[in-house]
């Protein structure tokens, strides 16, 4: 693996580690989605990009529940992405 990826999979375990554990898992799905460009190639939607990423039906369910429901706000994770 890379230097650049392996600092990028650090940077995102930083930004949702203060999250509970089945919502930071997936928000480092969707936060993968987001970084890779596959969420640009889907025009915008999460799922279709989380799909591209090859994860599977149940996943996918669970990242989208999380981003919708979860107890997490942007600004917290703005604000430790910018520590």
């Amino acid at each position: 693996m890379s230097i650049t990826s392996e600092v990028t999979i650090q940077a995102r375990e930083y930004i949702v580690k203060t999250l509970p554990v089945g919502i930071h898992l997936v928000l480092l799905c969707v936060l993968w989605a987001l970084v890779s460009g596959a969420v640009l190639n889907s025009r915008s939607t999460v799922c279709p990009a989380l799909q591209t990423l090859g994860l599977s039906a149940v996943q996918i369910r669970r990242s989208s529940q999380a981003e919708r429901d979860s107890a997490w706000s942007s600004d917290d994770l703005v604000s430790r992405w910018r520590a």
